[in-house]
């Protein structure tokens, strides 16, 4: 594990908000480089890497991962040099107040706080509740609209939040843009061990653009490929914590990737391919990969939701790294849960033949 626990970090500190995924891509494309037979870059912004199987008759599998994560972009920049935000994604308002941000500013990067009115004058009404977004305000240390000027921020700066991956107990770690920083991990590690293996199948490893803000990057890519069979690499929510009933999140950390069955019953949900779905979990019980389903969660929705819909329709499936505090400077994961989603995609990509494809059409 600690040979891609170091990228896993790499990537959770790159920044790459919603529409401003650059960087993340150019990471992606560097480690896509030497392990497929040739890399692009769309104009959205997706990033590919494309190995050619052996038979042109093979399926074209997409495997994907969303490059981005929540965080703000300033809307406004205030007199006295405070800069008002919003939100690029799901960012719950009471993880905001008195977190230390980062403001990428075209001349680099600057400390940020959310500030708050002081405590000592707060009304007990007050200190019950959270503001919204809107009335909140971004300090980077500024007096007026000058010096923010001068310091390379204005509308439309990006900012995401300040944290760095740390490990916490024996096997789990906790930062920002674990979601989907760790999916992005586990399909550069499958690319790097697929890349010695004979493969029917042409590849097509997909980083994904704006997940976070509605699948636009995926809707585009699978336009792009037009895969019979489409893999998405994500998160989703774990349960066992004291606020958080089973009947609400069965999921545990620790309990191997997550397989949907059902996702959401909303305009937005997905339901995987039946026959996919079941060749994984075939696949996971033979090489005794531990797994769990996910069915249900409301608000579990991916690029999957979008994946399998485009052109002539796609069977998709997706395989899920758990985390807790979902969208919050401190998501956590287990390292064995991420080990153990490499395991599977790597295990279950040379069995997605021919023959697994034409088994689709029956």
């Amino acid at each position: 594990m600690t040979q891609w626990l170091d990228l896993l970090k790499e990537l959770c500190a790159t920044p790459g908000v919603a529409g401003f995924e650059e960087d993340v891509g150019r990471k992606v494309l560097s480690r896509l480089r030497g392990v497929v037979d040739r890399v692009e870059k769309d104009q959205m912004g997706n990033v590919y890497g494309i190995r050619k199987g052996s038979n042109n008759d093979g399926p074209i599998i997409m495997i994907t991962a969303h490059m981005d994560e929540v965080g703000l972009i300033v809307k406004h920049v205030e007199e006295a040099g405070f800069l008002r935000v919003q939100r690029l994604g799901g960012v719950p308002e009471n993880v905001l107040p008195g977190q230390r941000v980062t403001v990428w500013g075209n001349k680099g990067p600057l400390v940020g706080l959310i500030g708050q009115k002081p405590a000592h004058i707060m009304s007990d009404s007050e200190r019950r509740t959270v503001s919204s977004v809107g009335d909140m305000y971004v300090d980077i240390g500024a007096s007026n609209v000058k010096e923010v000027d001068l310091s390379g921020v204005g509308v439309g700066t990006p900012i995401t939040y300040d944290r760095e991956i740390n490990q916490i107990g024996r096997e789990f770690v906790t930062g920002k843009a674990i979601d989907n920083r760790a999916g992005v991990t586990v399909m550069l590690e499958a690319a790097k061990a697929l890349s010695k293996r004979r493969l029917e199948a042409t590849i097509h490893y997909v980083g994904t653009v704006q997940e976070e803000v509605g699948f636009r990057g995926a809707r585009v890519a699978t336009t792009r490929i037009q895969p019979d069979i489409a893999l998405v690499l994500d998160g989703l929510h774990a349960g066992g914590t004291p606020d958080v009933t089973d009947r609400e999140l069965p999921m545990r950390l620790g309990r191997g990737p997550a397989i949907t069955i059902a996702g959401s019953s909303q305009s937005g949900g997905f339901i995987a391919n039946k026959k996919l779905r079941k060749r994984i979990v075939g696949i996971a019980e033979h090489e005794r990969i531990p797994f769990q389903y996910n069915v249900g969660i409301a608000s579990g929705v991916s690029d999957s939701a979008m994946v399998h819909l485009t052109g002539k329709g796609v069977a998709t499936s997706d395989i899920l790294v758990i985390r807790r505090y979902s969208h919050s400077p401190i998501e956590m994961a287990s390292l064995r849960d991420i080990e153990n989603a490499i395991r599977l995609v790597t295990a279950v990509v040379p069995q997605l033949d021919r023959r697994f494809l034409m088994s689709l059409k029956e």
